[in-house]
């Protein structure tokens, strides 16, 4: 005889409601009448009640008339039912009304029982695992004594058998094949199925474990990159897919040796890879060449990186360009031009160094430029100013030349015409014009000369002015006005030639 005593958060999971205090305690189906038990916490429901029944056949409820008991202990009163009326064999579920004295209507939580005799604990008999052919999954399948008192199963999974299992799947109570898509071939995964029937949860099923064996070709690795810096070869690239379980790194030294594995970095995970090679001592003169493929999870490698090739040398002394000259272009900005050394084949790249009067040189590429290069445009100049320019050569041991190559350059002015407009108003003229299109002025200077005197400064006005009323003037003088940018870097411009007005005062 079997005899199960449910606990009340393994009976179902109960509406939870102010007035609902009839619990759940007990279902013994040890024969043709089950006997159900529910609780009160406290003796409050001395009321009458009925109890309704719901064959799970039909899922149609009706009252049952049949043995009722109320047995008081303490502060607890048990609800006892004994089902003597059933006359068909099979699962049943049951619950308890009462009506209250205003005339709300209580419902107990729910027990089953079954009149089947001594039924054995539903169980997985046989569970097993293989992978699936056409994509990165495991197939999981299983057998069951009986399902018809199964409400579900719950499928868990960790990668590891001790510990970590989460909930990935609630299966209905007939499934008995389930497909479960994973990260990563070749490694274990760990499986148990838990029941949960009308009575509670079982025990979990054996652990199994799966493997996926399923392999696809990866991505090879994209934007692959190698500078020599300080005597290695720092060397970076970019992952793409999620299948890639390593990167082995390729080297061949000397244009006629072969390709050979140097290095394998686990990368899973990661999006970008990096490698520094630092046994280049025995390869100064050299030509060393690398490239990465990618190890999927399945084993199968990727195609292979682009090559890059570095001439080693043992650090010879390398020249600077032979010339350096300079030229304006359109917006006033200095373009540098040099003498190219892309045929020496221990040039990297330059450096641009500018110094302004006696200050140090400031270097102005963030990046060392190609040794193809041999031109650079300086659009951070300021009008009217004396700069130092140098070019440095970088060797491919990173190593600068011993000297530099210098120009010396003064900044073009910018070609300004500003229109001055004169009127004469009350005692004097305005002076009216627009605000010059130039930057960095610091003050503008109006001079005013009569034919045969000396130019005379009359005023000192902000840039942001735009006219001016002079009022100290002869009758019957002839006057030229023009006027002159004071820049901040010092530098004068001539804002305006001249412009006359005649006859003052006729």
């Amino acid at each position: 005889m079997k005899i199960l005593i449910i606990s009340i958060l393994l009976i179902c999971i109960p509406i939870k409601m102010d007035a609902q205090k009839i619990r759940a305690l007990q279902s013994i189906n040890s024969g043709a009448h089950p006997e159900l038990r529910w609780f009160a916490d406290k003796p409050l429901l001395e009321m009458e009640y009925r109890v309704w029944r719901t064959n799970l056949k039909e899922n149609k409820s009706n009252i049952v008339e049949t043995i009722m008991m109320k047995v008081s202990r303490n502060d607890t009163m048990f609800y006892v039912v004994v089902d003597t009326t059933l006359t068909e064999r099979a699962l049943y579920k049951y619950y308890l009304e009462f009506i209250t004295a205003r005339d709300s209507i209580l419902v107990s939580e729910t027990l089953y029982g079954h009149n089947l005799g001594n039924l054995p604990a539903p169980a997985i008999t046989e569970i097993y695992s293989k992978s699936a052919l056409n994509r990165k999954a495991i197939e999981l399948e299983w057998k069951l004594n009986y399902n018809f008192t199964v409400k579900s199963l719950a499928l868990f999974r960790s990668r590891h058998y001790d510990d970590g299992y989460e909930l990935i799947a609630h299966l209905p109570a007939d499934a008995t094949h389930y497909v479960d898509p994973v990260d990563i071939s070749n490694e274990p995964y760990y499986y148990f199925i838990q029941i949960r029937d009308f009575f509670g949860y079982q025990l979990p099923t054996v652990r199994v474990h799966g493997i996926c064996t399923y392999a696809e070709k990866p991505y090879p690795p994209q934007n692959f990159s190698a500078v020599l810096e300080d005597g290695k070869v720092s060397m970076n690239w970019e992952i793409s897919g999620g299948n890639v379980l390593y990167s082995r790194i390729y080297r061949k030294t000397g244009m006629h040796a072969q390709f050979m594995p140097i290095a394998q970095l686990g990368v899973p995970d990661k999006i970008e890879g990096e490698f520094v090679d630092e046994s280049l001592d025995n390869f100064e003169g050299e030509e060393i060449s690398y490239y990465v493929v990618n190890i999927s999870d399945g084993f199968l490698k990727s195609n292979p990186s682009e090559t890059k090739t570095i001439k080693l040398s043992a650090d010879k002394d390398i020249l600077a360009p032979r010339q350096l000259t300079y030229v304006f272009d359109s917006l006033k900005n200095v373009k540098l031009i040099w003498s190219s050394l892309e045929t020496d084949p221990n040039v990297r790249g330059y450096n641009v160094y500018r110094a302004l009067e006696d200050q140090m040189p400031l270097k102005l590429n963030s990046d060392l430029l190609h040794f193809g290069i041999n031109n650079w445009t300086d659009s951070t100049v300021e009008p009217g100013r004396d700069y130092l320019y140098e070019i440095e050569t970088i060797s491919i041991t990173n190593q600068p030349a011993l000297v530099r190559t210098r120009v010396q350059v003064r900044t073009a002015l910018p070609d300004v015409d500003m229109l001055i407009t004169l009127s004469r108003v009350d005692n004097g003229i305005q002076l009216s014009w627009l605000p010059p299109s130039i930057q960095g002025i610091k003050e503008i200077h109006l001079y005013r000369q009569t034919i045969n005197g000396e130019p005379s400064l009359i005023r000192r006005l902000p840039a942001s002015e735009t006219s001016f009323v002079d009022r100290n003037l002869a009758l019957g003088t002839d006057y030229l006005y023009f006027s002159i940018a004071k820049m901040e870097t010092g530098a004068d411009i001539i804002l305006n030639k001249g412009v006359v007005i005649r006859g003052i005062g006729d």
